[in-house]
């Protein structure tokens, strides 16, 4: 048996917030090749201090209203909770990749790219609004973004369904 299907996530909870349930764990939109949205969006929200994470898009002309989840990652709700966020998105209008904003509320979203009328975000909530991600911790933050942001433009996730990449 190889790791690449396996998320060892025991190294990440030495230092996890002794008031957060871990007995919840659940994964939105896990399915298919979609499962490797895991890792990257599990070390964002730790590193972070989040207790949600997840991949969004909202429409790109800012016009039409709303805002979708294809990947969720909860560490306090089961089922995992399928909204995410809004405040820190308005903040990335006309930003180019990769731009971080933070909310007032724990909230972080880093802006992945842009692809067939939509523009596609990494989020994190739940984490501590008064500590900003520098140095090496944004270096590696930004990584992941990256990380990402390959699965959903080279590996085709964010392309609409019917694709081979986004089909469970």
């Amino acid at each position: 048996m190889t790791d690449d299907h396996v998320i060892d996530i025991r190294g990440y909870l030495g230092g996890s917030d002794p008031n957060l349930d871990l007995r919840a764990f659940a994964v939105w939109g896990g399915t298919g090749h979609r499962t490797r949205l895991a890792l990257p969006v599990w070390r964002a929200l730790h590193l972070v201090g989040g207790d949600w994470g997840g991949i969004v898009s909202t429409p790109s002309d800012h016009l039409a209203p709303g805002m979708d989840v294809l990947f969720a990652l909860d560490l306090r709700h089961d089922p995992a909770r399928r909204q995410g966020a809004v405040e820190a998105l308005g903040e990335l209008a006309g930003e180019d990749v990769p731009f971080l904003a933070f909310g007032e509320d724990g909230e972080l979203s880093v802006l992945l790219g842009e692809h067939e009328g939509r523009r596609w975000f990494l989020q994190v909530l739940g984490g501590d609004p008064e500590v900003a991600i520098q140095g090496r911790d944004r270096e590696t933050l930004l990584f992941l973004a990256g990380e990402c942001a390959g699965l959903l433009f080279i590996r085709e996730l964010a392309t609409p369904l019917p694709s081979p990449s986004s089909t469970p």
